[in-house]
């Protein structure tokens, strides 16, 4: 019996196309053996960058959504959330209305585990799958939004959608509005309107499907419970303003984005406009060994 074919969705500027093609040559790499289809919606990348992803990725079919008018997602950047982060928001309009599942993953991610078993997840009747977010107190997230219980808070980075109940329910509609009526409000951006649209609709599942950077703080709650994951997550999801595609990424695991990069065409570009730098390269290798083994000697 043959599998079904793995569709992801990933929201996106010209900035970030280098990103997309590192991560979907890790998404390939660790689940050879799967079919994906992947669909791009973006505001801006031209047909000379499609180019580059595709040939970075030649057994992932892609196909390209361009927005043409943003008017509905017209809020502002803030910190290092670009306004291509609320590009997901038009998932439900922009998709093929065919599609009745959907894996959402940010670009700043790297995928080292076979994508396969997080598509397989049941969703045991909930809208989406997702990740519970370290940095969010839920408890005073619920509180502020005026719901009476804790419904956990989970972070959009990666998301499993049940495409049909988020259109049967207009789960984005509803979290544009939320953006529009309390921009200020949401403190993540469309995290924050996400959250509260799907409040109680989500299933949390294991933290290595989306292993973020708070997960590494020693101050962390989970941090001795989780302690190993910090060298074999399933997709490691670089958070906050550090991202792995800069000489200043402490990351223990960079390498992993590093090594995936290596592989398209974008990386003499970023070798050589000195975005990367070769002792960055080197050192970044070194630490990830450096880790890997201080993992196995402390089982």
């Amino acid at each position: 019996m043959s599998l079904d074919v793995i569709r992801i969705a990933c929201g996106l500027d010209k900035n970030y196309a280098p990103h997309l093609a590192a991560m979907l040559v890790s998404v390939q790499d660790y689940g050879k053996d799967n079919s994906y289809e992947v669909y791009v919606i973006h505001s801006d990348i031209d047909e000379e960058l499609q180019n580059k992803v595709e040939k970075s990725v030649p057994k992932i079919k892609i196909n390209w959504i361009k927005v043409e008018n943003d008017d509905d997602i017209n809020f502002k950047e803030v910190g290092y959330i670009s306004k291509a982060t609320y590009l997901r928001l038009l998932m439900d309009d922009l998709l093929p209305t065919q599609l009745d599942k959907i894996l959402y993953l940010d670009v700043d991610i790297t995928v080292c585990g076979n994508v396969r078993l997080l598509w397989d997840e049941q969703l045991d009747g909930k809208s989406c799958a997702a990740v519970t977010d370290p940095g969010v107190n839920s408890f005073e997230f619920a509180k502020k939004w005026g719901f009476e219980t804790d419904a956990g808070y989970f972070n959009a980075g990666i998301m499993l959608l049940d495409m049909t109940q988020i259109r049967r329910y207009s789960f984005f509609k509803k979290s544009i509005d939320v953006l529009r009526k309390n921009e200020k409000k949401c403190e993540y951006s469309d995290q924050d309107a996400l959250n509260v649209a799907l409040f109680g609709n989500w299933k949390a599942i294991d933290i290595s499907w989306n292993y973020q950077r708070k997960f590494l703080y020693e101050d962390n709650q989970n941090n001795n419970l989780y302690n190993n994951l910090r060298y074999k997550p399933n997709i490691i999801h670089f958070t906050e303003a550090y991202k792995p595609w800069k000489n200043d990424e402490w990351h223990p695991l960079r390498w992993l984005y590093v090594k995936a990069l290596l592989k398209t065409p974008f990386a003499n570009e970023y070798i050589r406009q000195k975005k990367l730098s070769w002792f960055y390269i080197f050192k970044s290798y070194a630490v990830y060994q450096y880790y890997k083994l201080k993992s196995i000697l402390a089982k």
